[in-house]
């Protein structure tokens, strides 16, 4: 997500350097060269500038330790949630670009219900007896759900949106299977997959959310398949050294 409230402070000091610099300097050629008198000042502007390319490089720093920690968060949660739900969700037979949505929705939706609000919220269906976003899927139902079952619901809610946008997409792009234009069948499978999102939860941040951990899934699933492949290989050539070796 763009940082405004960074950007704009950033672009606001760098403006006011610029100016002060023009000012300054570029337009009284005299004032190029140092000046005793005013060594003390320019030296003030030097470390200004000093600590404003510190704050910079702190801040684009900062900004890539959250990306490291948010990649981490999602592998560890992607990895308890395939142990205790994988067996469950392969036998819902879901495409892979489902069932990776799948565990991109239960990361976003457990991170904003933790265990002990998804509990409170099974008593209160029980007591109130009215519709209540349950589970672990947080799937509406007056119906006390388990975590399992809100899975259960929440494929057929999402296999059905992913289904319907999907066919009109194709209708919309009948060279969709088929193009070799690599550009825009990225865009396009980005377009369906963000509106199945959206009719999963009409909102633009979710959508987003949900986006963003499913890409780092998708990441984290190319970097495992290379490794794997990577170690067949090397088995592959250890066992012609070998055959050439028998030979």
């Amino acid at each position: 997500m763009f940082r405004w409230s960074i950007f704009l402070p950033t672009a606001a000091a760098a403006s006011l350097i610029s100016f002060s610099l023009t000012e300054l300097g570029l337009r009284q050629r005299s004032t190029l060269l140092p000046d005793i008198a005013n060594l003390g000042n320019e030296l003030w502007v030097l470390i200004f500038l000093y600590l404003y390319s510190a704050l910079n490089a702190f801040l684009a720093q900062s900004s890539h330790l959250a990306k490291d920690k948010k990649r981490a968060y999602v592998e560890h949660r992607y990895a308890y949630l395939t142990k205790k739900f994988g067996t469950y969700i392969s036998s819902l037979n879901l495409s892979s670009e489902l069932n990776r949505l799948m565990y991109s929705v239960m990361i976003v939706e457990s991170f904003n219900r933790p265990g002990i609000f998804r509990a409170a919220e099974r008593r209160l269906v029980a007591v109130l007896r009215r519709p209540v976003s349950q589970g672990i899927m947080q799937v509406s139902s007056s119906t006390v759900l388990s975590d399992q079952q809100s899975i259960n619901l929440a494929s057929e809610i999402l296999k059905t949106s992913y289904e319907r946008v999907l066919t009109k997409t194709i209708e919309a792009n009948p060279d969709y299977s088929k193009s070799t234009d690599e550009w825009k069948m990225n865009f396009l499978k980005s377009r369906v997959l963000e509106r199945t999102i959206w009719f999963y939860n009409n909102s633009d941040d979710y959508v987003a959310d949900v986006k963003a951990v499913n890409d780092l899934i998708a990441e984290i699933e190319s970097e495992k398949s290379s490794v794997k492949l990577s170690k067949e290989e090397l088995f592959a050539i250890r066992l012609d050294a070998f055959d050439g070796a028998v030979e």
